[in-house]
């Protein structure tokens, strides 16, 4: 289980970073106009890749894990495949059709493009899914190492040769189906998918049964991403390359917490399964160390952030402003990944839907208020205050469990 689970993490870890590095690299070599459009239209592909999967890949893992035979997990992944399929073309081409009719019609390749990393990680998960749900994971480490690294070493060799920023760039779509294809082939070896098991009554029921589960992480998505969004409609491309550079520094760390957070989520589902089992010690335990070493990385990203900027994105220095925003923002952020997995298991997933989109009307108001000459930084400090304000009331909803179960 342990090499299971530390292969979950390298195997997305090595895909998130490797895509952060390459958009570092490609912000190096592209002016913020530039890099501002890539960023809005990748967001954006984010954001509508949370809704094409519906929930599903959720859903997948459960019913690999609980299938008593292959034929039942040739069934799941053939119904499966379909649904990602019409999903994921169906989002693909709302998406072309949204940025045609938008203000930024005339960067529609770019669209076309950034529309590919919402199309990859559905079928690539598929695979992922299922290899998780049979501890298997860590066949699957090497292809996607190889692959990640060749994204960064593409697009290394477009600079080379001068390329402008949109081939550089469309070495990040290509290397993602490349890694596409190489897992499928891992896939067909231990499952195969076919249009016979592929039926109506299934493909509804998987879709009834996802529904909450779409509902929630489509509502965090876009609660958490609808910043780019508002600085894409009120404000200057520049602006989002600059806000944009700021985002992609402080992603890694909460990367890494969302890690933190599924252990933390394994370890108090545990717990609470045991009546006689006191989970307040850990509790408490996990929300000082989430606080302690968030707090510690919003003091490294301010101190050393200058630094790092200065010397190799010079380009980028009216990011700092905003760079310090969302660091502070990043402690509550990373304090609420921690709360929320805490809160997931004692089941009460509803409470966090609830919350989710709370803050996102928050959000929203907040920014429209404050729409006129909207800039990243307003928008870091006021997601600085929209997770102050989900911090608090995952504490309190917290604080209610524990003496609900107390009495």
């Amino acid at each position: 289980m342990l090499s299971n689970t530390i292969s979950i993490l390298f195997v997305k870890g090595f895909s998130i970073f490797a895509r952060i590095i390459s958009l570092l690299i490609l912000a190096k070599f592209s002016s913020p106009d530039e890099f501002g459009i890539i960023s809005l239209m990748v967001a954006v592909a984010e954001i509508l890749k949370f809704i094409a999967d519906f929930g599903i890949d959720t859903l997948s893992v459960r019913d690999f894990a609980i299938s008593p035979n292959k034929k039942t997990k040739r069934i799941i992944a053939s119904n499966v495949a379909v649904i990602k399929l019409i999903l994921g073309l169906a989002v693909y081409c709302l998406m072309l059709l949204g940025i045609s009719l938008s203000k930024y019609y005339s960067y529609i390749l770019i669209g076309s493009l950034s529309g590919i990393l919402l199309l990859t990680p559905l079928w690539s998960n598929l695979t992922i899914n299922y290899f998780q749900s049979q501890l298997m994971m860590n066949q699957l480490v090497v292809p996607t190492l190889a692959t990640s690294a060749l994204s960064i070493l593409l697009m290394l060799a477009a600079i080379s040769m001068k390329a402008n920023a949109v081939t550089i760039f469309s070495a990040i779509p290509f290397s993602e189906i490349l890694t596409t294809v190489i897992l499928y082939f891992y896939l067909a070896k231990e499952v195969k998918i076919s249009k016979s098991y592929v039926s109506v009554s299934k493909i509804k029921d998987l879709l009834k049964k996802s529904f909450p589960i779409a509902l929630t992480s489509i509502s965090v998505m876009i609660y958490t991403r609808l910043d780019i969004f508002f600085l894409g409609y009120f404000s200057s491309k520049s602006e989002i390359g600059y806000y944009a550079i700021a985002y992609r520094i402080t992603e890694p760390f909460l990367f890494v917490a969302v890690a933190f957070s599924i252990s933390i989520y394994s370890n108090i589902s545990s717990r609470l399964l045991d009546p006689k089992n006191d989970a307040l010690p850990s509790i408490k335990r996990y929300i000082i160390l989430a606080f302690s070493c968030s707090s510690l990385i919003c003091v490294f990203l301010i101190i050393l952030s200058p630094i790092f900027i200065k010397n190799l994105l010079p380009d980028y220095l009216p990011a700092l402003p905003i760079l310090y925003a969302l660091s502070v923002a990043l402690v509550f952020r990373i304090l609420n990944s921690c709360l929320t997995s805490i809160i997931n298991a004692y089941g009460k997933y509803t409470k966090i839907t609830m919350i989710s989109l709370l803050n996102l009307i928050v959000v929203s108001l907040l920014i429209l208020v404050s729409r006129n000459n909207i800039n990243g930084f307003k928008i870091g400090s006021i997601l600085t205050v929209a997770e102050f304000l989900n911090t608090i009331l995952q504490l309190y909803v917290l604080s209610k469990l524990i003496f609900k179960r107390f009495v």
